[in-house]
């Protein structure tokens, strides 16, 4: 029974988590198979704008968050920080600068390819599979789905990197039974803080994507 349970939650929190994946797989099966040509053309139109600004966002945001990683290594305290906070930050800083340059490769390639005639029909083809012959239904590619989500995937990545090399950086004092009274008290502030972030966050990305997450 309590395995059953746990089991059941462990699954309920991976559906809430590729449930941006169901949130990107609807739209692009929509315009794939909507009823006629010039609906096929306006809602891939609207698809790829809306790619556009999110991949200009996402270019902007790891421009500022390099900065913050950046400069994080000109703190004070980072030359007695352990390695793991070190390498969690270059970690986050190779993930961001991997994002930008793949937002920016998605934006050049949205772009060449609205440069033709038949620019919506072409950015269709890259993003279905041929239609079923049973039911004529066209599917998304799965790679298609997994490349177009990778830059925002790779921010997250990279600020939660970024994040665990702060927790480490501000609790290591009390890993290792240094405990100042300073210390204890930015650990505990910090600890507190950060839980209520993190509890915001799950709470949010929940209530954002319920409707999407099949029951």
């Amino acid at each position: 029974m309590v395995l059953s349970t746990v089991f059941n939650l462990a699954l309920r929190v991976l559906r809430i988590v590729f449930a941006p994946w169901s949130a990107t797989y609807g739209p692009i099966k929509s315009l794939l198979n909507a009823p006629s040509d010039p609906e096929k053309d306006y809602l891939t139109a609207a698809w790829r704008d809306r790619k556009l600004s999110e991949l200009s966002f996402v270019g902007i945001t790891c421009a500022l968050m390099a900065g913050v990683i950046s400069s994080s290594f000109s703190w004070q305290t980072v030359s007695q920080a352990p390695w793991s906070t070190t390498a969690s930050w270059y970690g986050s800083l190779a993930l961001d600068l991997a994002a930008i340059c793949m937002a920016t490769q998605q934006g050049v390639a949205l772009n060449r390819l609205s440069c033709y005639v038949d620019g919506p029909a072409r950015i269709r083809s890259l993003l279905g599979v041929p239609p079923a012959v049973a039911t004529g239904t066209i599917y998304p590619r799965w790679s298609q789905l997994y490349v177009w989500q990778t830059p925002i995937m790779l921010l997250n990545f990279s600020i939660f990197f970024y994040t665990m090399g702060l927790a480490i950086l501000v609790f290591d004092a009390l890993i290792r039974g240094d405990r100042l009274d300073g210390e204890v008290k930015t650990a505990i502030l910090f600890g507190t803080v950060g839980s209520f972030a993190a509890l915001n966050y799950i709470s949010c990305t929940f209530l954002l994507y319920k409707q999407s997450i099949p029951d």
